[in-house]
């Protein structure tokens, strides 16, 4: 039994720093391409960001609630719904971040916010990325004890 708590730790420790580099890599490519002007300069650099972001938010997820957690599983269906609530709520959460800069904080040159078209795109490309980290997570990694 300890062997298997140990070999379970050893696995969570490993998740969580892939989580955390994962992010460094995000949010460093997220400023270069933000102080760079790239994101104004190619318009689509945003679709793989939103991308990326929706599955990184998943994995959080999973790593939240199942791997460190109190929710045990429920069935494929229900984690599920977890992760991608999870990761929609961040998505929604970053879309308001946008308007509040797009409004508030910079000059009309770098706004972010085209307007709804825009949003629900980026939106579609959140959940995209976490539907993607979810179906990896029951086939890619069934047998890791539905962790990522």
């Amino acid at each position: 039994m300890g062997k298997a708590v140990n070999g379970m730790e050893g696995q969570a420790k490993r998740q969580s720093a892939w989580l955390a580099f994962s992010l460094c890599g995000i949010v460093s490519l997220h400023y270069v391409l933000f102080f760079t002007r790239l994101y104004w300069e190619y318009r689509w650099l945003d679709i793989p960001m939103h991308f990326m972001c929706g599955a990184w938010m998943a994995a959080l997820g999973a790593y939240i609630f199942f791997v460190r957690g109190p929710v045990r599983a429920g069935g494929a269906f229900y984690e599920a719904l977890i992760l991608l609530g999870f990761a929609a709520l961040a998505g929604v959460a970053w879309e308001f971040h946008e308007f509040i800069f797009d409004t508030f904080i910079t000059d009309r040159r770098l706004i972010m916010q085209e307007g709804v078209a825009e949003t629900m795109g980026d939106l579609f490309f959140d959940m995209l990325g976490a539907t993607m980290t979810v179906i990896l997570r029951y086939t890619y990694f069934p047998w890791k004890n539905h962790s990522l």
